[in-house]
């Protein structure tokens, strides 16, 4: 789960990413999402808005790749590569996102905060 992607990479290395709607992508975010917290059931009963407060329809964009870059018993800080494209895939390019994927006990999330976007 990483916001604001809204393609996904498929098929093989040469295939271009498949879009998703806002709906798919909330749906693919509730299985590492805690129910029972306001992501959850903002994901859950108006992913729209969820989706469009995270920049989800300001460019073609879908992860390359993440990495932990450090934990708390809150959570943990996540850089994602993100390649991005306004026009075609042959011309995106890579942006590092940085964010705190706070968790709850049962390892589920429960809020993202953005702290990078470069």
């Amino acid at each position: 789960m990483v916001f604001p992607a809204n393609h996904m990479l498929a098929g093989g290395a040469s295939d271009d990413p498949s879009p998703m709607t806002a709906d798919q992508w909330a749906e693919s975010c509730l299985v590492f999402v805690d129910p029972s917290s306001e992501l959850g059931r903002d994901l859950k009963n108006n992913p729209e808005d969820v989706a469009q407060k995270n920049g989800f329809y300001e460019a073609a964009q879908c992860v390359k790749g993440a990495k932990v870059i450090s934990s708390d018993a809150s959570g943990v800080i996540v850089e994602v590569t993100i390649l991005g494209t306004q026009n075609t895939w042959k011309d995106a390019m890579e942006h590092t996102m940085t964010c705190y994927v706070k968790t709850n006990s049962a390892g589920l999330v429960t809020d993202v905060e953005l702290r990078s976007y470069n």
